[in-house]
């Protein structure tokens, strides 16, 4: 399998606030650190497994997908909601 998403590759080291949000976050939900977050404009967030091609070329290894627009629209609390959700489906 394998997937696609129009979306750039941000480096974690480069946005520390992100980076802490997401690692309290799998410290709460007991999962772990994506390997890869692709951000773009397409209306979905989503954990995928399977190798990904995005702008930056082909992703291999746990990718979290981030809308921008639906970062925008809903409050820390919902994102944390859905991100924790999605990353809880990859717990085994």
């Amino acid at each position: 399998a394998k997937a696609r998403a129009l979306g750039k590759k941000i480096d974690l080291e480069e946005h520390p606030k992100l980076r802490k949000f997401l690692n309290d976050l799998t410290k709460t939900t007991g999962s772990r650190l994506p390997d890869h977050v692709v951000v773009g404009f397409e209306p979905s967030i989503f954990v995928t497994d399977v190798d990904m091609t995005c702008v930056d070329g082909k992703l291999r290894g746990r990718t979290l997908f981030l809308s921008l627009p639906l970062c925008r629209l809903i409050r820390k609390d919902e994102l944390s909601a859905v991100i924790g959700h999605e990353l809880s489906h990859h717990l085994g």
